[in-house]
């Protein structure tokens, strides 16, 4: 009986055995289970991150642009402080230089339209084509001769200061 006993606690050490072979192989799986999860938590952290990593780039980019701009702007704001639009004759107005110690607008005139693309462009007189005081005489500019002003064929450059 005593070789029964043995031999059924060696059959009981063997299943111990087996039992906790199994509970290890099943601890690795869960462990490996869990540590799989964790990286691929880990890696959708760090694409998270890497793409606002990305996005703080272009917000710093966008930002460096829009200081530029405002920058820009701060400046063609503080030129037209240095002007001033007035009218000359016959309802037509000009950017003139502010005139310093109580004198009155001279020439040269600027056009207006392109003072306020941040571009500073002088107007020139033209007069009536073939002399003849029925066509208009002009003040054009000179970056943009479209940008014109049309004055009655009378206008000599007299009247306007020039």
């Amino acid at each position: 009986m005593s070789g029964e006993i043995a031999m059924a606690i060696s059959t009981l050490s063997a299943a111990q055995t087996i039992a906790n072979g199994l509970v290890a192989t099943r601890d690795q799986a869960l462990v490996l289970t869990v540590k799989t999860d964790l990286l691929q938590k880990l890696h959708e952290v760090q694409q998270t991150l890497f793409a606002l990593q990305i996005q703080n780039q272009e917000l710093l980019q966008r930002n460096r642009e829009l200081e530029q701009t405002n920058l820009e702007l701060q400046q063609r704001i503080t030129a037209m402080d240095e002007y001033e639009l007035i009218p000359l004759i016959g309802g037509v107005s000009v950017l003139a230089a502010k005139p310093g110690n109580g004198g009155s607008h001279r020439p040269p005139y600027f056009c207006y339209a392109c003072q306020q693309q941040g571009k500073k462009s002088p107007l020139h007189f033209e007069p009536p084509e073939f002399g003849d005081s029925s066509f208009h005489s002009f003040l054009r500019c000179q970056i943009e001769p479209r940008h014109s002003i049309a004055m009655p064929g009378s206008t000599t450059p007299e009247d306007l200061r020039f």
